[in-house]
């Protein structure tokens, strides 16, 4: 079945309840603050909070096939099986003291995971910060935080 929107093909019928939410806190300089939440029926909404050019509420669309596809890296990734929390540094790679945390969670149904990431913090599954940017990704974040648009690389330099 296909599900219609004006303007946009969304894709094949996804379970609309599920959701994954990213949000990415402050750091002590100009690390990008926003939230978002893509959902199964195909919504994303964004959050701008600061160090980004869009400020508050806007909204976007995710193909549901994609939206599937990200869940589908998520289960790969063995997300559910992550510890709740990475912020912890015990050892030479947990150095940053002005990192931003970002929390992942997934709603489906009854199970909801969520893992905190203090980004400082080089001991975290690689993998995780591969889901985070993957979620960004899809949800096409840069329309709405790159400071510099005709510098999309300018994300990157805010987030080392």
């Amino acid at each position: 079945m296909i599900l219609f929107l004006p303007g946009f093909v969304i894709g094949e019928i996804s379970d609309q309840n599920a959701s994954i939410t990213l949000e990415r806190g402050s750091c002590y300089e100009i690390c990008p603050e926003y939230s978002l939440t893509l959902s199964g029926n195909g919504t994303v909404i964004y959050d701008g909070k600061k160090g980004v050019r869009e400020i508050g509420i806007r909204y976007g669309t995710i193909n549901i096939s994609a939206f599937n596809r990200l869940l589908d890296q998520f289960e790969k990734a063995g997300f559910f099986r992550m510890k709740s929390e990475y912020t912890e540094c015990y050892t030479a790679y947990c150095f940053f003291t002005d990192q931003p945390y970002v929390t992942l969670t997934i709603r489906e149904g009854n199970r909801i995971t969520q893992v905190k990431h203090y980004t400082g913090n080089k001991d975290a599954p690689k993998i995780l910060t591969d889901l985070e940017d993957a979620v960004d990704k899809s949800a096409n974040v840069t329309q709405w935080t790159v400071l510099d648009p005709s510098n999309p690389d300018w994300d990157d330099f805010i987030r080392q």
